[in-house]
């Protein structure tokens, strides 16, 4: 009795896992590089979920979300973005709080582009998919006899002409079909290319359940209708990727979606990304992580929020200061990224050779350092670890969890900046002036002071 239940828990367990991995299967990991391609550039209708690993919220509705991808994957597609890794991603669409979905549906006329739409509906896998669905789906019209059938493929139109074929019982005696859900978004997203009606007489004697489709016939010419997709061959099931696939090539469009154009556009936005990285660190400084050279300047950028100040040192390579900045700075500007959508902080940087009191005045004991200085409710945090990414975003991470003991109060006092801010480019090699050299002939010297 004990080795049975055993094995029955582990297969249990066994079971379980699967299942796990085919929910999470449908659902895509997104990031900055694969965002444009997946979703944008193609027709594929998307929901994405903005989110984070230490949100409550987004924990307790990741099952859910992923509950509804079980459901109507690959007719939608379901997509998570990680806004702790995907920060400029979650910031370009405007993520100010977690979880937040989106839906990318199909543009509304052919060229045109997605437009995210905000979802407002319950967190909850029922309310997710019934959503989806009154967006991607569409009714499909029934034929009730020969006559109608005649009449809708003599409709002209330039569309060409598809037919549910279903058995009697499956054909209702309404208006609306009751066609399965895949037949329905299938006839949503092809909607510009044919026209569907659901029949249960088939043009084609060996097809009893299925698609068919045909090309728009020229004048005098019948329809030549083709098998795309046969549900009597699979058990009465109706395989959205099959169909879709299916009908793809049928048009001759093989199974890609993504025009010349998308991957010109793609190649550009590409270059523009790699510009941007290579741009001076002394212009990117000025957008996010500005250098603070007085008082006015602090206050103005961190007065109400948690602002982290990297201490650097010009003078530890005078010919070339570049050295002794731009690498800790540009760490900082990836510590920025990767936290900007939470809002909560902003960044600056102090030459401290040029400021000699303010290291100590803000418990720095070495340099280059980091301290978190909060104006408004006047206290500073030291970081202690090492000036890499994964230590400062930890740190500030125990910070905002009041998980840090090296807090001490700000002196009621300004910073202690130079006077005036009137201080030297940190970038411009610092030359020594040169040495006088002074005529000492005429001065007569003490024994003394020799």
């Amino acid at each position: 009795m004990q080795r049975y239940s055993s094995m029955g828990i582990i297969a249990t367990l066994l079971l379980l896992i699967a299942l796990l991995h085919v929910s999470f299967a449908n659902v895509v990991e997104l990031s900055e590089k694969s965002f444009g391609s997946a979703v944008l550039k193609t027709q594929d209708p998307w929901i994405v979920f903005f989110g984070t690993s230490w949100c409550g919220h987004c924990q307790r509705f990741t099952p859910e979300y992923h509950n509804a991808a079980s459901k109507l994957h690959p007719m939608a597609k379901f997509g998570h973005v990680d806004c702790d890794k995907e920060s400029a991603l979650c910031q370009r669409y405007d993520v100010k709080g977690y979880p937040t979905v989106k839906l990318f549906l199909a543009p509304s006329k052919e060229g045109g582009k997605k437009v995210p739409e905000d979802y407002q509906g319950a967190r909850d896998a029922k309310s997710v998919a019934s959503t989806l669905v009154a967006r991607i789906a569409k009714n499909v019209a029934v034929l009730k006899d020969s006559q109608q059938q005649q009449k809708f493929l003599d409709s002209s139109t330039s569309s060409e002409k598809c037919l549910m074929v279903a058995g009697e019982s499956q054909v209702q005696e309404k208006k609306k079909s009751k066609a399965p859900l895949s037949m329905r978004v299938f006839n949503r997203r092809h909607a510009s290319d044919m026209q569907l009606a659901q029949t249960s007489s088939s043009p084609l004697p060996e097809l009893s359940a299925g698609l068919l489709c045909a090309h728009t016939p020229g004048a005098g010419e019948d329809y030549r209708w083709e098998v795309i997709y046969d549900a009597s061959a699979n058990g009465m099931e109706w395989h959205y990727s099959q169909i879709h696939g299916n009908f793809e090539s049928f048009m001759g469009r093989g199974d890609s979606s993504k025009s010349s154009a998308s991957e010109a556009e793609e190649k550009e936005n590409e270059k523009e990304r790699k510009e941007e990285k290579e741009e001076p660190i002394r212009h990117l400084l000025i957008k996010e992580a500005i250098m603070l050279q007085t008082m006015e300047d602090t206050l103005g950028h961190c007065e109400n929020h948690f602002c982290v100040l990297l201490l650097t040192d010009s003078m530890m390579h005078p010919a070339d200061p570049s050295q002794a900045i731009t690498p800790f700075v540009e760490m900082l500007g990836k510590v920025e990224e990767k936290h900007r959508a939470a809002g909560l902080f902003r960044y600056g940087w102090i030459d401290s050779s040029q400021h000699l009191n303010i290291a100590p005045f803000l418990q720095a004991t070495n340099i280059p350092s980091l301290v978190l200085v909060s104006l408004k409710k006047e206290f500073v945090v030291p970081f202690v670890g090492g000036l890499n990414e994964k230590d400062i975003s930890q740190w500030m991470q125990r910070v905002l969890r009041n998980s840090v003991t090296n807090i001490y109060p700000l002196p009621h006092t300004s910073i202690p900046f130079t006077a005036g801010g009137n201080v030297r480019d940190p970038f411009e090699p610092f030359v020594l002036p040169e040495e006088e050299d002074y005529d000492l002939s005429d001065v007569e010297l003490a024994n003394e002071d020799l």
